[in-house]
């Protein structure tokens, strides 16, 4: 019995440590009246052409829209999280982006960056790299952390943009759009 009790005790244990660190079963979520869709149309972002990517696009003119990645788990004391992600637009318009790491839990911006997506009307818009990172401290400890992509331009419908891949800490967030594909 007491090996049995011992046995149950190491599992939960183990169970609430794993569960307690940031983890990628998480959920993207469209902000603002924005629509999330599957795409095939990327450039190679180092994880291959046209391997998927999510089109973000916002449905009426309202600045403030994008999406957000809820990971799992939760944040831990002294821990780095290291965000790599590569963004593209097709579209015939610019789009201005903040893309940042955020504490959803405390409603605190914990990294970010601009990023304005120029038009070409070509097509071929080449992706940008969007490096971030933060180092959590002991408040940090328990809150939810968030990857988010928010347009900060005029609103205008015709200003959308992709998201060829994410990564954290050199792994790649995957998305039930991207038919489960995970590379590393």
């Amino acid at each position: 019995m007491k090996k049995i009790k011992l046995l149950l005790i190491a599992v939960i244990a183990t169970t609430t440590a794993s569960y307690a660190q940031i983890n990628l079963n998480g959920t993207w979520s469209p902000v603002g009246t924005t629509n999330i869709t599957k795409v095939t149309n990327d450039p190679d972002g180092g994880d291959g052409i046209s391997d998927g990517a999510l089109f973000i696009n916002g449905t009426t003119a309202a600045p403030g829209q994008g999406v957000t990645y809820t990971f799992g788990g939760t944040i831990e004391a002294g821990k780095t999280y290291s965000i790599d992600s590569y963004i593209y637009n097709l579209g015939n318009s610019h789009s201005k982006v903040v893309v940042s790491l955020f504490n959803s839990t405390t409603n605190t911006v914990l990294a970010s960056t601009d990023v304005l997506l120029l038009q070409t009307g070509t097509g071929k818009t080449p992706e940008l790299s969007v490096p971030l990172s933060y180092t959590a401290t002991a408040s940090d400890v328990g809150n939810t952390l968030q990857l988010r992509y928010i347009r900060t331009d005029d609103g205008n419908t015709s200003r959308d943009f992709s998201i060829d891949s994410a990564k954290l800490n050199g792994v790649v967030i995957s998305s039930p759009l991207l038919d489960g594909k995970k590379k590393r």
